[in-house]
């Protein structure tokens, strides 16, 4: 009897061990810890989600890439958007004006578009010419024109042959600013005057000291403003009569620069038709002799014509009872070259006649016949 009640007690101990052992809260014990956090492994082990602390460190992670992003792309922008400012800027200051600059040119060029003169409008030109030189009797007066918008030509006695005086001053500084152009002289080139510069005329040069230094472009503006011989005879011999000659017979004159100096008004006339050429394909580097040009005597004979609208580049050559104009007269942008010499007259009377002929040329210019 004993015996047996001794292995029911025993079963019963153990009955109430696996009963503890699935349920021990029931029973009043405690539970086995457990770590605070699961390892990454575990949790994919078990699929369970991470715990409430590992959460928040990839959330900060997360913010801090989209805090970088999102200062990336201010960053980005603010550097496109100062790009753009400086080119803004740039246009506002450089581009915009030169946009108007040429706006504005190219409107000038629609509205000013020379007059389509026909072949009888030159003839009336012509005519009229031949009834101003008519009404001063007793004179040699030789009239060349060339239109540099049609090329057309036109005159009278326009081929009479005249003292070149200082009118040679022109072929010399287009020789010498064609070789500017060219590269072969420097605008800062130095010449000395010599004894056999010094010429008794027009100028101050002859009465400064011998060995005296001047750039070549000082003695052009000497030559064309003050009609300075002596300056003249200084870029004669630093170019050299060949060299000048040559340039001369390249512009179509058949004259020589040997003494005595001879010219045409038709001559001069090609002169300043090519000038006209040289300053439109070189207009930084002629900009200095058409400067000279347009301070060469000014309000008389030709330029007494002068008006916001119309401008003039001549040179004026004077001589014993004979008197010399050329130069281009531009009326509202139409460009004519005009060459006029007077002989046999007192100086009012070339002064009025070379006045009259201006103004009917500005006439045909504005109006046509």
């Amino acid at each position: 009897m004993q015996k047996k009640r001794t292995s029911a007690t025993k079963k019963k101990k153990t009955s109430t061990k696996s009963v503890k052992n699935q349920n021990p809260i029931a029973y009043g014990m405690s539970k086995q810890p457990t770590s605070k956090t699961s390892s990454p492994s575990t949790a994919k082990k078990t699929g369970k989600p991470t715990t409430k602390k590992t959460a928040p460190k990839s959330q900060k992670g997360k913010k801090r890439k989209k805090r970088r992003l999102r200062i990336g792309r201010v960053l980005f922008l603010l550097i496109i958007a100062i790009g753009l400012g400086y080119i803004a800027i740039w246009t506002a200051r450089t581009g915009i004006p030169l946009l108007i600059k040429r706006l504005q040119k190219d409107w000038l060029q629609i509205n000013s578009a020379p007059i389509a003169f026909s072949k009888k409008a030159y003839q009336r030109l012509d005519q009229t010419l031949q009834n101003d030189v008519n009404q001063y009797v007793g004179q040699g007066l030789s009239i060349a024109g060339q239109d540099l918008v049609t090329g057309v030509s036109f005159g009278i006695a326009s081929h009479h042959t005249v003292n070149a005086a200082s009118w040679i001053a022109l072929p010399v500084t287009m020789t010498l600013y064609n070789d500017i152009i060219q590269g072969t002289v420097s605008e800062k080139a130095i010449v000395k005057l010599t004894t056999a510069d010094r010429q008794a005329g027009p100028g101050y040069l002859s009465g400064m000291p011998i060995g005296s230094s001047y750039t070549v472009t000082q003695l052009a503006k000497a030559a064309i403003v003050q009609h300075d011989t002596t300056a003249i005879n200084m870029l004669i011999r630093y170019l050299g009569r060949g060299q000048i000659t040559t340039f001369m017979n390249t512009m179509g004159s058949q004259e020589t620069m040997q003494r005595p100096y001879l010219t045409t008004s038709y001559d001069m006339t090609l002169f300043y038709s090519y000038l006209y050429s040289m300053d439109q394909a070189h207009p930084a580097q002629m900009g200095s002799l058409m400067q000279d040009l347009a301070l060469a005597d000014p309000l008389i004979r030709l330029s007494s014509v002068k008006r916001p609208t119309i401008n003039v580049v001549h040179t004026i050559s004077n001589w014993p009872f004979e008197f010399y104009d050329a130069g281009i007269l531009t009326v509202d942008h139409h460009p004519i070259a005009i060459a006029i010499s007077t002989t046999h007259a007192t100086i009012l009377q070339a002064n009025a006649e070379e006045r009259t002929i201006a103004a009917q040329l500005v006439a045909f210019a504005q109006k046509g016949y």
